[in-house]
């Protein structure tokens, strides 16, 4: 009886398990490849920070594709293309003499079905990126409200406006992700949330050498940009932040009604 009930409650454990479990379709390649330049290519595949996977290797003027399971939910992904050269596998990054970041880092929705396209144009040096996954939950109903996240940076120094983008978490669960923008534009960011007591950390990133880190004295910024507390919170809810790169200090100012 014992070996019954254990076997239905592992039963049950791996179907909940896979239920909430999707499939993300990566399709990608390179335009304007210049002849004789035509390199094996691949990509690796992180998600929240973890490799989980490696596709196999293509030409660049072909279309690869690669397959793998991903975990429901807003999940952080990020996609980086490896090229074949001198018999080493190396990032296809502008660091390595390449002409374009041939890499993809972002939040993403997953549901059940994703599918991620993406095409490295070497000409333009740009890249064009199509993807279609899961519906970001709605506000909830009854007790639902709203936090407006707007920053600027002052005292920006010429040919260091670095594109940024904001980040917001909700005890602890990443909840909203900016589009991505100059330094010196000034942000806003709309974010559905619940009343009531929460831990709030918003914190801007920067892209710097075709990667994304927070912008922190960590990690070698002038200054912290991000904030991180407990607030109460009502139907509406404003918050700026005022990242100062010459005073190296940031401002916060709350605004809850």
């Amino acid at each position: 009886m014992k070996t019954m009930l254990m076997t239905l409650l592992l039963a049950l454990i791996g179907w909940n398990v896979a239920a909430q479990e999707g499939k993300l379709t990566i399709k990608w390649t390179y335009l304007n490849v210049v002849e004789g330049f035509d390199h094996e290519n691949k990509v690796e595949v992180w998600i929240d920070g973890k490799r989980v996977g490696e596709s196999g290797s293509y030409k660049e003027t072909e279309t690869g594709t690669y397959t793998i399971n991903v975990p429901t939910g807003m999940h952080t992904l990020r996609v980086v293309g490896l090229a074949y050269y001198e018999g080493e596998w190396e990032e296809h990054t502008i660091e390595n003499d390449y002409s374009i970041d041939a890499i993809y880092d972002e939040s993403c929705m997953f549901g059940k079905k994703n599918t991620l396209n993406i095409a490295w144009d070497i000409d333009l040096e740009k890249t064009k990126i199509s993807f279609k996954g899961g519906k970001a939950p709605k506000a909830p109903k009854g007790g639902a409200a709203s936090l407006t996240v707007t920053w600027n940076y002052s005292g920006i120094i010429e040919g260091y406006d670095h594109i940024c983008r904001m980040k917001v978490y909700v005890d602890g669960k990443l909840v909203a992700t900016s589009k991505e923008q100059k330094q010196s534009v000034r942000g806003r960011l709309d974010v559905p949330v619940k009343t009531g007591s929460h831990t709030i950390r918003i914190v801007n990133e920067t892209l710097y050498e075709g990667k994304w880190e927070e912008h922190t004295k960590d990690n070698e910024y002038s200054v912290d940009a991000f904030t991180e507390g407990t607030y109460t919170l009502k139907t509406q809810n404003k918050v700026h932040l005022l990242f100062d790169i010459t005073d190296e200090d940031t401002t916060v100012t709350w605004d809850i009604k």
